[in-house]
């Protein structure tokens, strides 16, 4: 093991890997199919893992460029759905609502 090869090495090359692909191809991927993506993260996740896996500036970038927002859950930690499941199913029937499917098939 050299310098910065502990055994959390591996799993943050992945998680820096996953945050520079999110940051262009996804990006591209996401505003080619016109979604408006609504990530969310608990609000000590936002500040623990936050600047490890996805740096929260990353992710409103990402959000922002598909026309959607980051919210952070207020009292919720890493598992969001479990820990607030009232808030995930708010915020996915308002962001839903806000901004129907219009494609073909879509089912209303």
């Amino acid at each position: 093991d050299g310098p910065g090869r502990g055994e959390d090495f591996g799993p943050q090359q992945w998680a820096r890997a996953y945050v520079d692909f999110a940051h262009h191809e996804k990006r591209a991927y996401l505003q080619a199919l016109g979604l408006r993506s609504l990530p969310f993260v608990g609000w000590a996740a936002a500040f623990t893992l936050g600047a490890i896996v996805a740096p929260p500036d990353a992710v409103a970038e990402l959000a922002g460029a598909t026309g959607g927002r980051l919210v952070v859950v207020e009292g919720a930690g890493h598992l969001v759905p479990a820990e607030a499941p009232q808030d995930v199913a708010r915020l996915l029937e308002e962001h839903i609502g806000a901004h129907p499917p219009h494609h073909e098939g879509a089912r209303a």
